[in-house]
């Protein structure tokens, strides 16, 4: 698959370039914010039904926390796109680029006996929600340059890293 970077300064033959021939997009909201390099237009992404992922730009961001760029889609996106949503942050950090990729869709089955890779955050007390976006929004960093507070990474059903500590 072809996947474009940024799609910041796109003209509306070059979006039908990308709608027509199957272009998907790594967006990395973070990188074009500390470029001052402009916002893409989510809503015609949207519109023209455009694959897109939520990446991290290593040469141009201070971070590579997926959820540090989760928390900076809504925040640039929210006033200008009603597609800017926690849930669809969340969709299109971790399905949409597996999706785009073709990652087998069982690699997300939650049944017992599948082996799962996935990270557990811990909200603080105070942010503990009962509906989803707040849930959300909850183990989002409040600081890209403090991104998280994962306690522990499992791959393939197996822990590769569990952090100690109450607030580590």
């Amino acid at each position: 698959p072809c996947i474009a970077a940024h799609c910041i300064h796109m003209r509306p033959d070059e979006w039908a370039i990308l709608q027509n021939c199957g272009v998907m997009i790594a967006h990395c909201p973070t990188s074009n914010l500390l470029l001052h390099s402009g916002v893409m237009d989510l809503d015609e992404v949207v519109r023209r039904r455009i694959p897109y992922a939520i990446a991290t730009d290593v040469g141009a961001s201070p971070t590579v926390s997926m959820l540090a760029e989760m928390k900076r889609f809504i925040a640039v996106h929210a006033k200008t796109s009603d597609h800017a949503t926690a849930c669809e942050a969340l969709c299109r950090a971790t399905l949409a680029p597996a999706s785009m990729l073709g990652i087998d869709h069982t690699v997300g089955d939650l049944s017992i006996g599948k082996p799962m890779s996935f990270i557990e955050v811990q909200p603080s007390a105070a942010q503990l929600a009962a509906d989803a976006t707040s849930a959300i929004m909850s183990i989002l960093p409040a600081d890209i340059a403090n991104p998280t507070r994962v306690r522990r990474l499992t791959l393939a059903g197996r822990i590769a890293h569990e952090r100690g500590g109450v607030d580590a």
